[in-house]
């Protein structure tokens, strides 16, 4: 039943204390009344019971004053004893590890401190550019040698910009590249955001030539110019889906459309079965059956806001890969008698780009010929 305290009577209290009853937070009003008097031992207890609960004056006031009175109230006991001694003692040793004088944290014999790179960082770049113009102009040289005696001139460079800083893609424009290839959208956004404005960096095109989850393809279409990766129809509509979205919210805000995101149908050129093909770094390099270009073709011409661009491969490992491309030339001339548009050819890296030539590609994909090795990522 209620009480003049407020609350009501639990079948488990009534049972142990009969006759009793609780306050709102489990200590009895009727038998601790504000007028009690204090004399010295009470006071001295209720200093004790102060330190032992580990609280304010008052708490303990009600603890001990419902002691005294033989009441069941709960005291400063059990679970509040060891809470308090605990507490003293975290006290105690942080007084004894914080005295004396302060000496510095020494490491295990033999270990070292990784450095953690980051790639969205710029970097300095004191002789850095010399270093890009001199690669840039190797590498310049090697196309000029294989493009020599070809039809249709040179291939279009993509310098593949993937763990290097902003400061050296801004070096690259300034030297005249412009086209850069990012496989990561992890830090793609965030170079294509700084290098926007003024100067050669801000008529940069960015290209997409890595593995693209369909979760990805929002933030892609924000910078990108073309996506190399194009390889299954569920990619398809989360592109298109993105670039609508991105138009739309364009002519919301007044500014004009951009131009229709241009995709290329990655290929699968490795003709031998999955368990028989060596292991690739990552989670592979992807790509369509030569079979399916066709229907993704159709996906691509159909969809708002994408365009046909043509077809991207890498060499199998371990395969020849001016076998390799010319079976890409041969897919890219089927793709073409249905879609005359489709005339990009995608292909050869560093280690490749002759073959690359030599087979018709109109675009090469090189990054550590012309940037170096990768930097370490901690």
């Amino acid at each position: 039943m209620g009480h003049r305290c407020g609350t009501r009577r639990t079948p488990r209290f009534a049972r142990r204390h009969p006759g009793q009853h609780r306050g709102r937070h489990g200590r009895c009003r009727r038998h601790a009344p504000a007028g009690l008097d204090r004399p010295l031992h009470l006071r001295a207890l209720l200093r004790g019971a102060a330190a032992d609960a580990g609280g304010g004056l008052r708490a303990a006031a009600r603890a001990a004053r419902g002691n005294l009175l033989g009441h069941p109230c709960p005291g400063p006991g059990g679970r509040g004893r060891r809470r308090a001694r605990r507490a003293r003692r975290q006290r105690a040793d942080g007084a004894r590890l914080h005295a004396g004088k302060r000496r510095p944290v020494l490491l295990p014999q033999g270990s070292r401190l990784r450095a953690v790179r980051r790639p969205d960082l710029d970097r300095p770049v004191s002789g850095r550019k010399d270093e890009l113009a001199a690669r840039l102009e190797q590498v310049r040289g090697r196309i000029a040698r294989a493009s020599a005696g070809r039809a249709g001139g040179e291939p279009e460079l993509i310098v593949v910009t993937k763990y290097f800083p902003a400061s050296d893609v801004a070096a690259l424009a300034e030297l005249g590249v412009r086209d850069v290839g990012e496989n990561r959208d992890q830090e793609a956004p965030a170079k294509a955001a700084g290098l926007a404005g003024a100067g050669p960096a801000a008529g940069l095109r960015w290209h997409f030539i890595g593995q693209l989850q369909t979760n990805k393809a929002k933030s892609v279409v924000r910078y990108a110019h073309a996506v190399h990766s194009v390889d299954r129809p569920q990619l398809v509509a989360a592109l298109s889906k993105a670039m609508l979205a991105v138009q739309e919210r364009r002519s919301g805000a007044g500014l004009p459309a951009r131009e229709d995101l241009v995709c290329l149908i990655q290929v699968d050129l490795d003709e031998r079965p999955p368990g028989a093909r060596p292991a690739a770094p990552g989670k592979g390099r992807g790509g369509a059956a030569p079979e399916d270009i066709a229907g993704l073709a159709g996906l691509i011409e159909q969809a708002p806001g994408l365009v046909l661009g043509g077809l991207m491969a890498v060499a199998p490992l371990g395969a020849d890969p001016a076998e390799a491309f010319g079976r890409l030339a041969g897919l890219s001339r089927e793709l073409r008698a249905g879609h005359p548009e489709a005339g990009m050819i995608s292909a050869g890296m560093s280690q490749d780009l002759e073959a690359a030539v030599a087979a018709g590609a109109t675009h090469l994909r090189v990054g550590s010929d012309v940037l170096g090795d990768r930097p370490a990522v901690g």
